[in-house]
């Protein structure tokens, strides 16, 4: 067994070790990067999206209270039109 080539050999196959982990290493901070940007970039659309929520509800708040106000004035309602399509 030849000892310098078996030392050769060990040396080569760690340095291909340290190149897979050194383009993993850059690879992982790349994707750390895009994380960084997709979290930026979902917290501006989730507070848009909690904003139009918000609209919607303060709508439909709104209609609640008119279909409320409308159950309790349809009584007169209908019978102030009952009075002019009798006389």
């Amino acid at each position: 067994m030849d000892v310098k080539s078996e030392i050769d050999n060990l040396k080569r196959r760690v340095g291909d070790l340290e190149d897979v982990v050194g383009i993993s290493s850059v690879q992982s901070g790349d994707v750390g990067a895009e994380l960084l940007a997709l979290k930026i970039e979902m917290t501006g659309g989730l507070q848009r999206l909690e904003t139009a929520v918000e609209r919607v509800v303060g709508r439909i708040d709104t209609v609640n209270t008119q279909v409320w106000s409308l159950r309790d004035d349809l009584p007169d309602l209908i019978g102030t039109a009952l009075d002019k399509y009798k006389a």
